[in-house]
């Protein structure tokens, strides 16, 4: 299969609400029943520019064409390939983590933003399914030393993401409370084919 016919599912949610953990168990269940399921994991802690501290609009480029590599490889021979974040998660952290300047920005950094923006919402719009997490962990549980800390920075992240779903008009749904796995799998396993 490849990157147009594999059903994508997206999770989204700020960093610490766990996203991870949820998609491990789902694709464990997946797997028991049989299902070929592949894991589109966070590209963040790859990449060279996160892991100095560079938060620029050049590590966002990068962070966009490793999200991109690390979806189109996971579709090869897979099922149904579950996506540790979205390409609209890029957008909303290069909002956070370079705001356009008051002063105004060069025009590669404008066109590069643009870029950014443009890409990410139309792909976010590809995905078979995108959930959304509402549960936010605290800091203390979820802390790696990659993530900025502080639960108003994460609530603020939450915030932003919901607000750019909205506002792209990418269809998308609030993950259940109570007895999510179950809930998510059934949903799942409606999408293959």
């Amino acid at each position: 299969m490849n990157l147009s016919e594999t059903p994508r599912v997206a999770f989204m949610g700020a960093h610490g609400s766990g996203k991870t953990t949820l998609i491990l168990e789902i694709a464990s269940r997946l797997k028991k029943r049989g299902i070929n399921c592949s894991i589109a994991y966070e590209v963040a802690r790859k990449s060279p520019y996160v892991i100095r501290g560079l938060n620029t609009i050049e590590a966002q480029l990068q962070l966009l064409g490793a999200r991109l590599n690390e979806e189109m490889s996971a579709c090869i021979n897979s099922q149904v390939v579950l996506c540790d974040r979205s390409m609209l998660d890029i957008q909303v952290y290069t909002d956070v983590f370079c705001p356009k300047p008051d002063n105004g920005e060069s025009a590669n950094h404008g066109n590069y933003r643009n870029l950014i923006r443009d890409f990410s919402v139309a792909y976010t719009q590809t995905y078979s399914k995108v959930f959304f997490t509402s549960t936010l962990y605290s800091q203390m549980i979820t802390k790696d030393d990659l993530r900025p800390e502080g639960e108003d920075f994460q609530r603020k992240v939450q915030n932003l993401m919901e607000e750019e779903l909205n506002k792209s008009k990418v269809r998308f749904e609030h993950i259940p409370d109570n007895e999510p796995v179950d809930y998510l799998v059934n949903e799942i396993v409606k999408l293959i084919k």
